[in-house]
């Protein structure tokens, strides 16, 4: 790789507008949380087939260079500097238009650029087209960035954030921004700024955040008693904490569908309804749950291993009064659950995450400000414990950033590679899919791959006919209730045969028909459920039906798969699956739906009243005779 060029680009100067000389912004709680933590960097790869060398320094580089002027005039304080005064009791933004501006590091590389974005790789091939970050004792760069061309191929733009400043929905804003005005410059790069859309409009106003002055002091006075091993720097000190890079792992990323998520959906809550789970399933929660099993199974972990996992929630509506979505700064709390692995192995592990993460979430209801006085910067991690984290959201619009040549063709959130973390965030070709980014070692992203990618094969190929076997599965139990009363009943207007007498046809949206719009939360969108009721208990309705096969209706699917299991013959016995248990009995099997007398008791009730004529592969218990000589 050769650099170009590394420049300083200032604010836009814009005589129809007073711009501050100088200034200072204090930081929040939840920005001094995060004062020393390692800095976050991210790339947007962008292919572009004219982006010869000549293209690229005429066209691109001169309108990436005016945008990003433009778009630090609306968002001032981050092309200043983080300090710390002598005078001052904690850190603040410094703004000086005489030498503020962020820097811009301008490369050419020969890489292939479609391997960097779309293969497996070694995650250390990313470093270089990161952009550099300054900090020393009493003072800290905010934000800087790179753009790096491939000649006829494309570009890439990263950029490398102070994370005491600014936070994922933040720096989400201002790439959305940035991309916004550069796309609508005209071919005169001179012209002035205009103003940005309202959705896009920034705030800075740190006054609307009450009641946080002890968690700060709290905040402050841990950093000023940290001491970090082998630093021999102040206490006031300004630098960030260096964090150590994995050797060796690869990185990938993997999609979510959103018929995917919908039918995720539907497994989970189908599996929790035996636990009278009751709050919906975010997206989020599902694609996190999912992946989360998934990275366990691949790092082969075992039963009493301990695994600490936990998520990172946006704050701005939960705060009294609420801050303005577009608050540039932190403002986010943490929460984690410490569990032995045995509960993320098991067959039901997606279910059991699902649940944990929902409660961690309906916990912040008690106040976020009360729950962040529990937290302190570092997590206290024992021995021999998994920490695994996520990082980003499906809500923040990363691939919003088209700068007018189109919209990135990958998005990497580079620093998962710190730890055991994975990134989330929207697909990029559909809306209502997730995108994750994974760092791991190359044979345990072998294993992770196989898992995810089959685990939702199985879900496509599968659910379809679950469903099926759902609505027929309370048919003809209805049907055993009305033949059982050997009387004709009068029938309400509104009677369901699905549903039952008053029911009527369901009012709730379709699965996956989320509502994209006033979001509240990034983790928290509802996932609606469909107007099957899944009502059905455990006992009228046992086994686990994700092994049934596609091909067969209801009452073949109970005898058939019976068979094939028996003869070992049923592929699906073979297919390893976030959902099956990984070890001991049964393993790598799918569950005979047959193998308690629990099991053969409704099977046989429904192959009774379906008419089917090999009913004898089941045996009728005593409960079944007695019902059937009353009829």
């Amino acid at each position: 790789m050769t650099i170009i060029e590394v420049c300083h680009v200032p604010p836009f100067s814009n005589s129809s507008r007073s711009t501050p000389t100088e200034f200072s912004l204090p930081l929040n709680f939840s920005d001094i949380f995060n004062l020393k933590f390692p800095p976050v960097q991210s790339i947007f790869f962008y292919k572009l087939g004219e982006s010869t060398t000549t293209f690229f320094k005429a066209v691109i580089l001169p309108k990436i260079k005016h945008s990003l002027s433009i778009t630090l005039f609306h968002f001032l304080p981050l092309a200043g500097y983080l300090s710390w005064p002598q005078n001052s009791a904690k850190p603040v933004i410094i703004y000086n238009t005489a030498n503020d501006g962020v820097l811009l590091t301008v490369a050419e590389s020969d890489e292939d650029l479609d391997h960097l974005y779309s293969d497996i790789r070694y995650a250390s091939e990313s470093h270089p087209y990161l952009a550099p970050l300054s900090a020393s004792e009493t003072k800290a760069s905010i934000l800087s960035f790179q753009i790096t061309l491939f000649p006829n191929k494309g570009f890439t733009i990263s950029y490398t954030l102070n994370h005491a400043v600014l936070d994922g929905r933040s720096i989400s804003l201002f790439m959305n921004s940035w991309a916004c005005i550069c796309r609508n410059l005209d071919a005169n790069v001179k012209i002035s700024p205009s103003s940005l859309p309202e959705e896009l409009n920034p705030s800075f106003d740190r006054t609307v955040i009450h009641g946080s002055e002890a968690l700060e002091m709290k905040y402050l006075n841990y950093w000023l008693g940290l001491k970090l091993s082998g630093s021999d720097a102040s206490p006031r000190s300004l630098k960030l904490t260096p964090y150590p890079v994995q050797a060796h792992v690869v990185r990938a990323t993997f999609q979510f569908s959103r018929e995917d998520i919908k039918k995720l959906g539907e497994r989970v809550h189908f599996k929790s309804e035996r636990g009278n789970q009751t709050k919906p399933f975010s997206t989020y929660v599902l694609a996190y749950a999912y992946t989360l099993v998934c990275m366990v199974k691949a790092k082969g972990l075992k039963n009493n291993n301990k695994v600490k996992f936990g998520l990172t929630t946006d704050c701005r509506t939960r705060l009294n009064p609420s801050l303005s979505r577009n608050y540039i700064g932190n403002c986010v709390t943490s929460c984690d659950a410490l569990v032995e692995a045995e509960h993320l192995l098991k067959e039901n592990g997606v279910v059991y995450v699902a649940k944990r993460l929902n409660e961690m979430i309906k916990g912040l209801e008690s106040g976020v400000l009360e729950k962040a006085k529990e937290r302190v910067p570092f997590m206290d991690v024992e021995p021999g414990v998994r920490l695994i984290l996520v990082a980003g959201s499906n809500r923040f619009g990363k691939y919003g950033a088209d700068f007018g040549w189109g919209k990135p063709m990958n998005v990497e959130i580079t620093t998962i590679e710190m730890g055991d973390s994975f990134s989330m965030m929207e697909s990029r070709d559909e809306n209502g899919g997730v995108e994750i980014g994974l760092v791991l070692k190359k044979h345990e992203m072998e294993i992770f791959d196989s898992l995810f990618v089959h685990g939702l094969k199985m879900l496509r190929s599968s659910l379809p006919k679950q469903k099926e076997l759902l609505y027929e599965s309370q048919l003809l139990l209805h049907q055993r209730k009305v033949l059982a009363l050997a009387a004709p009943q009068p029938v309400s207007p509104d009677y369901s045969p699905l549903h039952g007498e008053g029911s009527g046809p369901s009012k709730t949206s379709r699965v996956g028909e989320e509502n994209f719009e006033d979001e509240d939360d990034d983790e928290e969108e509802h996932f609606v459920e469909d107007n099957v009721d899944y009502s059905i208990s455990e006992d009228d309705f046992p086994g686990d039906l994700y092994c049934t096969p596609p091909a067969l209706t209801l009452t073949k699917a109970f005898s058939s798969q019976f068979c094939k299991q028996k003869e070992g013959t049923d592929p699906l016995q073979r297919s390893p699956s976030p959902f099956l248990h990984p070890e001991g009995e049964g393993k790598g099997k799918s569950k005979d739906l047959f193998s308690s007398n629990r099991c053969a008791e409704n099977g046989s009730k429904l192959l009774f009243f379906s008419e089917l004529q090999n009913a004898a592969s089941c045996s009728l218990l005593d409960e079944d005779i007695g019902i059937l000589s009353e009829l």
